[in-house]
């Protein structure tokens, strides 16, 4: 189980139907009976082992980060596993999130904060980054970058929406 409340709290809250945001106290109870009640199958509440864990297969589901997964196949191919991670996601929905450059309204040099953002989004460099971080989650195709992915580039799990494993 990831280890960010938050999110899992968020998680539970759309399977249940319920606003992911609600911090109505009888969600929240609602949302603690399902923990309470899938409890006894939690081997381990962690954001840092889950990519070895299931690379090396020492788990077999978990609640994890779509980067995390990708991660954890390229450890799975690297060693020569037959181990394939499918990330999956519920029909109930997830949690997006993303990664932005912005320019706060009093920054003391606009100027130089801009030529920065315009130096990282040039398609080489923002390749580098994606392509080592999570080249599945991120789409370079249309600032040019996507022929200057290697790494983890072809190496993601498989994707799925609406199964379950």
């Amino acid at each position: 189980m990831l280890d960010a409340p938050t999110e899992v709290i968020l998680i539970i809250l759309g399977y249940l139907g319920k606003n992911p945001d609600s911090t109505d106290d009888a969600d929240l109870a609602a949302a603690e009976k399902v923990l309470q009640g899938i409890r006894p199958f939690i081997v381990k509440v962690t954001s840092t082992t889950q990519i070895n864990d299931l690379a090396g297969g020492d788990i077999c589901a978990a609640v994890i980060w779509s980067g995390d997964a990708a991660q954890a196949q390229a450890r799975a191919d690297e060693v020569g596993s037959k181990i394939k991670i499918q990330y999956v996601v519920p029909k109930e929905g997830a949690a997006v999130w993303f990664d932005s450059l912005s320019i706060p309204n009093d920054a003391p040099h606009p100027e130089l904060a801009e030529k920065l953002i315009n130096y990282l989004l040039q398609p080489d460099v923002i390749a580098r980054g994606c392509g080592s971080v999570s080249p599945r989650g991120t789409d370079t195709r249309t600032n040019g970058a996507h022929g200057f992915h290697t790494g983890l580039a072809g190496r993601q799990p498989s994707f799925a929406c609406h199964q379950l494993c």
